[in-house]
């Protein structure tokens, strides 16, 4: 199912487009300002125009969150699919540091300069 965000005017809508599910999805690091989406006055068409020349024969991908970084759990939810090489992707590590640790203070600290939250 291709979800709409077409903008922050349409911030709080979305659509179905059935066909808009044909077109392969371009990888999260591609560049999104290739693209100009567009969604017609009556809502009744959704334009995609390449700002960019396409050669004859290129395969066509188009962006498909082009105004947000996802990570490949949100692709799956919002749009059935997964990249292999997301530089967005996350994983949720779930750990603990032992008490009894003698490197618990040294560990703590490299987590904290890593930017990891306790």
């Amino acid at each position: 199912m291709f979800a709409l965000n077409a903008g922050p005017e349409y911030e709080r809508e979305g659509a179905l487009v059935p066909l808009a599910d044909l077109v392969n999805g371009a990888s999260p690091q591609s560049r999104a300002e290739d693209w100009h989406v567009t969604v017609s006055n009556d809502k009744e068409r959704l334009t995609y125009k390449a700002n960019v020349f396409i050669a004859k024969g290129t395969q066509i991908l188009i962006p498909y969150a082009t105004n947000k970084r996802l990570s490949n759990a949100e692709y799956l939810l919002e749009y059935g699919f997964v990249f292999p090489r997301n530089m967005d992707d996350v994983a949720v590590l779930d750990f603990e540091l032992s008490a009894r640790d003698k490197h618990r203070e040294d560990k703590k600290d490299l987590l904290r300069r890593a930017g990891i939250k306790q």
